[in-house]
């Protein structure tokens, strides 16, 4: 019996409540990820002697802000029509 719920589960569209939440904790993620450049982009004044590793860190926080925006413009266009 309970491998048939964890199935239906898994076929169910997600609800829109399910795709809210999922949007909120994107939209959180994004928020810690911008302050993470931010703070690069700081330390990068204060710590020139480390540019190349902090270049690297800000460049992999862009690409996961810019991942996580997409991502959150998806759900908040489906969520806008549901």
């Amino acid at each position: 019996r309970n491998v048939t719920r964890a199935t239906e589960e898994q076929t169910s569209p997600p609800s829109f409540a399910t795709l809210e939440k999922e949007k909120m904790q994107l939209e959180e993620k994004l928020a810690i990820t911008i302050s993470e450049v931010s703070v690069y982009s700081e330390l990068l004044i204060r710590l020139p002697a480390q540019a190349t590793h902090l270049r690297r860190f800000q460049f992999e926080a862009k690409s996961t802000s810019i991942y996580l925006t997409g991502r959150i413009n998806a759900l908040e266009k489906i969520l806008n029509v549901l």
